[in-house]
């Protein structure tokens, strides 16, 4: 049973002591760069989220046993623990077939793909948000790492990608042209590089934060958002989790608006469908609520400005994404580079605009 499928994962479960076999259990497979299975019960809360390794190369699985480490650690580990509420329940990590197993949420949904726009926009989720973040980022830098094979306190690769990173190696065509065409703004190179030597290794980070990786359930007075998909959580700069969030708000403007070069980010954001005075209500909300929670001068302007700057080369990281198996760069691309280009060299201008 090396290779998981919706035929086998019942006996597999059952093998593991996880799954009754009088149970009429129901499967979904998700398909993605790993092998995801859902197994439930429609009339019951019990049910498992199973994800096996796809890609059987040596870091592909040091970031499944790190994701399997934080989960564990939540579970085992004192210092860990107020993340309980944050994570779904681990079951086990099979590092012989690379498996994780954890807890199927029925009830919840993925908050960008099926969340009410409306909702996603309200400041009620921007807060719900700004506190998941600030429990995040209440884990500190402990004296001793509990795990050091796994948290190697790692700068992101997008930030040293135009360095000869060790990125470069998964990187198509299309891709590394986009990374050479980064050289055309040397003050974002610059950028990049003051990004690398202020790293602070500060408090535990997700590493991957996007509304995709944020599971929802609103239908009660008591709603949560769990966060998933751990492979590169570490103990790092908590300016690169803001910079995420930021990035996923602008880009639900950006993915709207035209992707003709050599436009300004303003034109582009004018004549987006989604316009960003829709977003800022909940961007507000949640850089507010973060900056409350953790009460630690987390509005000081160098602290902000490094956020939005982690957030153009997230902005990066998702030209670079987006243009998987392309030969060449896409328009969409090279205009999430340009923008990428603009933030930073003038943060203030979209603090402004965002009204933080």
């Amino acid at each position: 049973m090396a290779i998981l499928t919706p035929a086998n994962i019942i006996e597999y479960l059952q093998q593991q002591g996880l799954c009754s076999s009088d149970i009429p259990w129901q499967i979904a497979e998700f398909h993605s760069r790993n092998r995801n299975f859902a197994i439930y019960h429609p009339d019951s809360q019990q049910g498992f989220f199973v994800k096996q390794l796809r890609v059987q190369v040596a870091e592909s699985l040091r970031m499944m046993q790190r994701e399997a480490t934080v989960y564990w650690l939540v579970q085992n580990h004192p210092d860990f623990s107020p993340l309980s509420s944050l994570v779904p329940t681990f079951f086990k990590f099979d590092g012989k077939l690379r498996v994780i197993i954890l807890e199927w949420l029925p009830e919840g949904r993925n908050s960008l793909a099926s969340l009410p726009r409306e909702f996603l926009l309200s400041p009620r989720f921007g807060r719900i948000l700004g506190t998941v973040l600030a429990d995040l980022h209440a884990i500190a830098k402990p004296s001793h790492n509990p795990a050091p094979d796994a948290f190697i306190h790692q700068i992101p690769h997008i930030f040293t990608a135009h360095r000869n990173d060790s990125l470069r190696q998964w990187l198509g065509a299309g891709q590394m042209q986009l990374i050479s065409q980064m050289k055309d703004y040397p003050r974002l190179l610059d950028c990049l590089d003051n990004l690398v030597e202020n790293w602070r290794v500060e408090t535990l980070t997700h590493g991957d934060l996007k509304f995709e990786n944020a599971i929802a359930h609103l239908q009660s007075s008591s709603p949560w958002v769990k966060l998933v998909d751990w492979e590169l959580a570490d103990f790092g700069d908590p300016c690169w989790d803001l910079g995420c969030i930021f990035q996923a708000y602008l880009y639900l403007c950006l993915s709207t608006s035209p992707t003709q070069p050599n436009l300004s980010l303003r034109k582009r954001l004018n004549q987006a469908q989604m316009q960003l005075e829709s977003v800022s209500p909940s961007l507000q909300a949640f850089w507010q609520t973060y900056c409350q929670k953790r009460k630690n001068n987390r509005e000081d302007a160098l602290f902000l400005e490094r956020s939005l700057q982690c957030m153009a080369a997230r902005t990066i990281q998702m030209a670079i994404e987006v243009m998987h198996g392309r030969e060449k760069p896409t328009p969409l691309a090279i205009a999430l580079l340009e923008t990428s280009a603009e933030v930073m060299d003038d943060p203030g201008q979209i603090k402004d605009w965002f009204g933080i």
